[in-house]
C-alpha cells in the first residue's frame, strides 16, 4: 500500500492482537439539509471549526460529504465515551487512504483518550445518500484497559 497514510497502517501491522478486542462502538446519524443551512448561514467559521483543512479540501464542500464526515466525527466521539465539549471535532480527521478507504485519525484530546485508554485502532465505516449521512466507529483497544476514563 502507498499514499499518504500508508504509515498509519503499517504501525498496525507490528501489534500483537492477542489481548486485543471490541472495545465499542458508535454510530451517527446527520441530516445533509441541516449541514447545508449550517454553511449557508455563517460558512466559515462552523467551516473551519467542524473540519480540518485537509477534510475541508477532500470534501470539495460537498455539504454531503461533509455531512457523513461530521457523522464519523460523532460516532467516534461515542466510541471514545465522550462527546463534544470533552474532545474538539478538529481533533477526529476523517480521511481516505489511497484506496478510498475512510481513516480516522486522531490528535490533541481524542488521541490523548484514545491513548489512556488502550486504543489500538478506530475502524470506521460511512454511508450518505438522498439527504442523510450515517457512519459506525469501532474501537479495538487492549482488553486490561477500561475504555472509559475520566
Amino acid at each position: 500500500m502507498t499514499g499518504p497514510y500508508h504509515g498509519v497502517f503499517r504501525a498496525f501491522d507490528s501489534l500483537n492482537y492477542e489481548h486485543v478486542g471490541v472495545a465499542s462502538v458508535g454510530v451517527d446519524l446527520v441530516n445533509v439539509g441541516t449541514i447545508e443551512r449550517l454553511l449557508a448561514s455563517n460558512p466559515a467559521p462552523f467551516f473551519n471549526t467542524a473540519w480540518t483543512p485537509a477534510e475541508q479540501q477532500d470534501s470539495a464542500g460537498d455539504p454531503e460529504r461533509l455531512a457523513a464526515r461530521w457523522a464519523a466525527k460523532e460516532s467516534v466521539m461515542k466510541a471514545l465515551g465522550r462527546g463534544l465539549g470533552d474532545v474538539d471535532p478538529l481533533d477526529v480527521e476523517i480521511m481516505h487512504d489511497c484506496d478510498r478507504v475512510p481513516v480516522v485519525l486522531l490528535h490533541g484530546s481524542a488521541a490523548r483518550i484514545a491513548d489512556q485508554a488502550g486504543v489500538v485502532t478506530i475502524h470506521i465505516s460511512i454511508s450518505h445518500e438522498e439527504g442523510w449521512a450515517v457512519a459506525f466507529a469501532l474501537v479495538l483497544a487492549h482488553q486490561d484497559k477500561p475504555l472509559m476514563v475520566v
